[in-house]
């Protein structure tokens, strides 16, 4: 049962969080969706993500990071060693003053 307040429908600033994304298509493990620059309104956030995230990358792009336009934003896997690597990020298409990026939750 999801709560009553429901923080989708709210707009955050950097270092705000738009709530916890269970794991689904490409996105292996439970993540939260949370907010690295700019703002944000929570329900595009995590539609986003999960757009980006049921899609095949091999489908939709040659890129290694899986690299491609959703909604109005550039969204990619995050490369690199550290926990996060792996994970969804995507940057606003107007120069990357907003990013949206996905903290995983085990």
């Amino acid at each position: 049962m999801e709560n009553a307040f429901d923080m989708t429908f709210f707009r955050f600033d950097a270092g705000g969080s738009c709530g916890s994304m269970d794991a689904t298509g490409y996105l292996k493990h439970n993540a939260t969706v949370q907010v690295a620059s700019g703002a944000v309104d929570c329900l595009f956030a995590r539609e986003l993500i999960r757009q980006f995230v049921v899609q095949n990358p091999a489908e939709v792009t040659d890129k290694a990071n899986g690299e491609r336009t959703v909604m109005s934003a550039r969204c990619y896997w995050k490369p690199g060693d550290g926990a996060d690597r792996a994970t969804p990020e995507c940057v606003s298409l107007d120069g990357g003053s907003t990013v949206i990026t996905v903290k995983l939750t085990n």
